[in-house]
């Protein structure tokens, strides 16, 4: 029997603390596959975990605007610089798994 991916999770915290005080925002997404998918052919599972990756960013980063953590500028900012990074990550990982 093959290995198969059935679920990838991910969480990311986002924390703003100092010896206790302060404040932190986790979040926890999950993306499953009903069948499973071969792990030769994880590529597909990667990309997904990735993009589950950048939403959880992007609804922490939102919470934190909605609380008046951060301007809007501020958010964008963010927004744009956690896309680039993940579209970097997927870029070589395609290279990595092509040989390249």
């Amino acid at each position: 029997m093959a290995l198969t991916v059935i679920e990838v999770t991910v969480s990311v915290e986002l924390a703003d603390k100092e010896y206790g005080s302060g404040s932190s925002r986790f979040i926890s997404l999950k993306g499953a596959h009903k069948d499973g998918l071969p792990v030769a052919e994880a590529g597909p599972v990667i990309d997904d975990a990735l993009e589950l990756f950048l939403a959880a960013w992007k609804s922490l980063l939102g919470a934190r605007w909605s609380q008046g953590g951060m301007t809007g500028d501020d958010l964008r900012t963010w927004v744009e610089k956690a896309v680039r990074k993940t579209e970097k990550v997927k870029e070589f990982l395609r290279a990595e798994q092509s040989g390249s």
